[in-house]
């Protein structure tokens, strides 16, 4: 419908118009500054003529703009009753006195939410219907831009114009603010690649936990780390050296060169960090996993995607005479701790103190966080297997152990494992592999577990390259749509596997060089 919104003005001027033509006339007002113009105040986005006319501070009349006689029959609107030069408005307001022939005479330019009208004479605007969507929209924003009925725009929310993030993730709107909800780690992406759980599509890559400077040979000295980087075809990407002295908030960060037990590292729960814990000591210090927490604080070293080093968390009162092993973390804020005594221990990243959360069993080796659930292995008294610790991420002390059901007791020594939800008919985690250290002819090597929803049971044990000897301390591994690829770490090497490719052969990836050794092994934060 078409909208014509006369002013004061325009209707006093077309009446002047029509005395002229006519020769009519009436008693004119003593003011005839009462004419108008309308601009500023203008409803429909400032368009001339739309909407109720305010004054505008510039359209006051010349101050000799007032008849002092009598009206003349054919009084004409007086010279000087132009509106001053200065008003914007005034140039063309309303095709002079609101006189058209055709929409093109009348000021403002035609555009989706408002078009020019001429009728009978008169300058007028038709407004598109408010809430009709504009031609040209800004896709994924969660929202619709629509015309508001009085010749302007405005935006509203629209939840069905999801975002596009990716093949890693959905897009969600969520009352016209866009999200995202990222697809499972593991999911095929690209060329090849596949998902991190955080909505990133990319190659993944693994750390492995490297002590040693080679140097000189390794002893029960406090060592230097590094995180060596290989892709998963084992070429090299670099290597992130771990702080041998303190700067700033952050402090030394060691392990010791002959302690196999140490050194064992883990992604954190949302993939954005590895962690791992070790002692706050520059290298040399003689027999470091004896000294006293008092002397040498036990740290957690945490690393982003990055590389960039976060060693200022550190546990005063943990571990003391003894052993640091792991670490496990959901976020890279909240950190769980292990080793030889003290049980499992929580920290906040940053803190110079920690609660134990877990007594039993005390030695404990490795920690993971999955689906929101802490974890740990041990070889100590009858927890020799995987157990929930707690229920959740637990925070604050008394939390028991629970050991995998079907899991053995006795006879056996694991230390890293790596857990995943493979089988969509049994709820939670079903799949487990635990690096197990004791030699070949005893049951060592890569040990695969299933769950069937009720227990646990030895599926296969994958030895080929591990060396009879076994020494299999560290395992990280990577859903390759429907194989997992497995990295398993000895002191000595690097050895790779593919469950699910229909071969149990090893492959050697990497070997460690003189007077280094490897310890644990993670999938690297992206």
């Amino acid at each position: 419908m078409s909208s014509y919104a006369l002013s004061p003005r325009r209707v006093l001027s077309l009446a002047a118009v029509l005395l002229v033509a006519y020769g009519g006339g009436c008693a004119e007002s003593a003011d005839d500054g009462a004419l108008i113009d309308d601009a500023s105040g203008d409803g429909g986005a400032g368009r001339d003529g739309a909407g109720a006319d305010q004054p505008d501070a510039g359209d006051e009349l010349d101050a000799g703009d007032r008849d002092t006689g009598a009206d003349d029959a054919g009084d004409e609107l007086d010279a000087g009753d132009e509106l001053d030069a200065g008003d914007p408005s005034d140039a063309g307001d309303d095709a002079a006195g609101g006189a058209c022939v055709q929409p093109s005479d009348c000021p403002g330019a035609d555009d989706f939410c408002a078009v020019r009208t001429c009728v009978a004479g008169l300058c007028g605007w038709d407004y598109t219907a408010a809430g009709t969507a504009l031609l040209t929209q800004t896709a994924g924003d969660c929202r619709t831009a629509v015309c508001d009925g009085g010749g302007g725009t405005m935006s509203v929310a629209d939840d069905d114009d999801l975002p596009d993030v990716g093949e890693c993730a959905v897009g969600t709107c969520d009352l016209g603010v866009p999200g995202q909800t990222p697809l499972a780690e593991g999911t095929a992406c690209g060329a090849g690649d596949q998902c991190d759980g955080a909505g990133f599509c990319g190659a993944p890559s693994i750390y492995v936990v490297v002590v040693g400077s080679g140097e000189a040979a390794l002893t029960n000295a406090s060592t230097s780390v590094s995180l060596e980087r290989r892709a998963l075809d084992g070429a090299s990407l670099g290597a992130v050296a771990l702080p041998t002295a303190a700067a700033g908030a952050n402090a030394p960060f060691s392990l010791s060169g002959t302690a196999t037990s140490e050194g064992l590292i883990s992604l954190s729960a949302d993939g954005r960090f590895v962690v791992l814990g070790g002692y706050a000591a520059a290298p040399g210090v003689a027999s470091i996993a004896s000294t006293t927490s008092a002397a040498v604080s036990r740290v957690i070293a945490r690393v982003d995607a990055q590389g960039t080093v976060d060693t200022s968390t550190t546990l005063p009162a943990a571990f003391s005479g003894n052993n640091v092993r792991s670490a496990a973390s959901t976020d890279g804020t909240a950190l769980w701790a292990a080793g030889g005594n003290s049980g499992v221990q929580h920290a906040v990243a940053g803190a110079n103190a920690s609660v134990q959360v877990l007594g039993a069993p005390t030695n404990i080796r490795a920690l993971s966080v999955v689906s929101g659930q802490l974890y740990g292995s041990s070889g100590s008294g009858t927890y020799r297997n995987v157990f929930k610790i707690g229920d959740g991420t637990p925070t604050a002390a008394g939390g028991t152990a629970a050991s995998f059901p079907g899991m053995p007791t006795a006879d056996a020594s694991p230390y890293q494992f790596a857990l995943f939800d493979r089988d969509p008919a049994v709820a939670g985690p079903d799949t487990l592999y635990v690096a197990d250290e004791r030699s070949i002819a005893s049951g060592g090597g890569l040990q695969k577990w299933t769950f069937d929803g009720a227990t646990w049971t030895l599926s296969k044990t994958f030895t080929d390259a591990i060396g009879s000897s076994g020494g299999a301390r560290g395992v990280a591994g990577v859903v390759r749509g429907g194989a997992v690829a497995l990295f398993v770490t000895t002191p000595s090497s690097l050895v790779k596997f593919e469950d699910g490719s229909g071969s149990d052969t090893g492959t050697v990836l990497a070997s460690a060089p003189t007077n280094k050794v490897f310890r644990g092994v993670a999938v690297a934060p992206r």
